[in-house]
Protein backbone atom coordinates (compact mmCIF):
# COMPACT_ATOMS: atom_id res chain seq x y z
CA UNK A 1 0.00 0.00 0.00
CA UNK A 2 1.34 3.29 -1.17
CA UNK A 3 2.62 5.47 2.13
CA UNK A 4 -0.18 7.85 3.68
CA UNK A 5 -3.13 5.95 2.50
CA UNK A 6 -5.34 3.44 3.88
CA UNK A 7 -7.92 0.67 2.50
CA UNK A 8 -11.34 1.61 2.96
CA UNK A 9 -13.88 -1.90 3.06
CA UNK A 10 -17.11 -2.12 3.60
CA UNK A 11 -19.50 -5.54 3.01
CA UNK A 12 -22.25 -4.46 0.21
CA UNK A 13 -24.23 -8.04 0.47
CA UNK A 14 -24.43 -11.82 1.90
CA UNK A 15 -26.05 -14.79 1.27
CA UNK A 16 -26.10 -17.68 3.25
CA UNK A 17 -25.00 -16.18 6.18
CA UNK A 18 -25.93 -17.36 9.83
CA UNK A 19 -26.05 -14.11 11.90
CA UNK A 20 -25.18 -15.66 15.68
CA UNK A 21 -23.13 -14.31 17.93
CA UNK A 22 -19.53 -14.83 17.21
CA UNK A 23 -20.13 -15.59 13.21
CA UNK A 24 -19.33 -19.38 14.21
CA UNK A 25 -21.11 -20.74 10.77
CA UNK A 26 -20.34 -18.75 8.29
CA UNK A 27 -17.86 -14.94 8.76
CA UNK A 28 -15.50 -12.54 6.62
CA UNK A 29 -13.21 -11.75 8.39
CA UNK A 30 -10.80 -8.16 7.59
CA UNK A 31 -7.12 -8.54 8.94
CA UNK A 32 -6.84 -5.31 9.61
CA UNK A 33 -5.87 -5.19 13.54
CA UNK A 34 -1.53 -4.69 14.19
CA UNK A 35 -1.08 -8.76 15.18
CA UNK A 36 -2.54 -10.87 12.04
CA UNK A 37 -1.90 -13.81 13.96
CA UNK A 38 -4.54 -12.80 16.29
CA UNK A 39 -8.34 -13.42 15.39
CA UNK A 40 -9.71 -9.55 14.18
CA UNK A 41 -13.45 -9.37 14.22
CA UNK A 42 -15.84 -11.29 12.48
CA UNK A 43 -18.59 -10.04 10.26
CA UNK A 44 -21.96 -12.39 9.72
CA UNK A 45 -24.95 -10.03 10.32
CA UNK A 46 -26.77 -7.37 8.24
CA UNK A 47 -25.76 -4.57 10.75
CA UNK A 48 -22.57 -5.05 9.22
CA UNK A 49 -23.35 -4.38 5.68
CA UNK A 50 -22.62 -0.91 4.19
CA UNK A 51 -20.42 0.29 7.15
CA UNK A 52 -16.81 1.50 5.99
CA UNK A 53 -13.79 -0.48 7.68
CA UNK A 54 -10.40 0.81 7.59
CA UNK A 55 -6.52 -0.84 7.18
CA UNK A 56 -3.23 0.69 7.19
CA UNK A 57 -1.91 -2.89 7.15
CA UNK A 58 0.25 -4.54 3.85
CA UNK A 59 -1.22 -6.74 2.63
CA UNK A 60 -4.76 -6.63 4.64
CA UNK A 61 -6.22 -10.16 3.85
CA UNK A 62 -9.89 -10.96 3.67
CA UNK A 63 -10.86 -14.10 5.46
CA UNK A 64 -13.85 -16.26 4.47
CA UNK A 65 -14.71 -19.08 6.57
CA UNK A 66 -17.69 -21.29 6.34
CA UNK A 67 -18.49 -24.87 7.86
CA UNK A 68 -21.64 -26.29 6.23
CA UNK A 69 -22.33 -24.92 2.67
CA UNK A 70 -21.50 -21.95 0.50
CA UNK A 71 -21.34 -18.04 1.65
CA UNK A 72 -21.15 -15.32 -1.12
CA UNK A 73 -20.11 -12.05 0.65
CA UNK A 74 -19.67 -9.12 -1.78
CA UNK A 75 -16.97 -6.19 -0.95
CA UNK A 76 -16.04 -2.84 -2.16
CA UNK A 77 -12.74 -1.19 -1.58
CA UNK A 78 -10.57 1.77 -2.51
CA UNK A 79 -7.81 3.48 -1.32
CA UNK A 80 -7.99 6.86 0.45
CA UNK A 81 -5.17 9.28 1.48
CA UNK A 82 -4.75 8.39 5.11
CA UNK A 83 -5.75 11.57 7.30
Amino acid sequence: MPAGQKLEMQITAMQNNQCQYGCPFASLEFKYGPYPQLVDPKYCCPEHLNKVYSSTRNPTVLNAHNEFYQSTFTIQYRLVANG
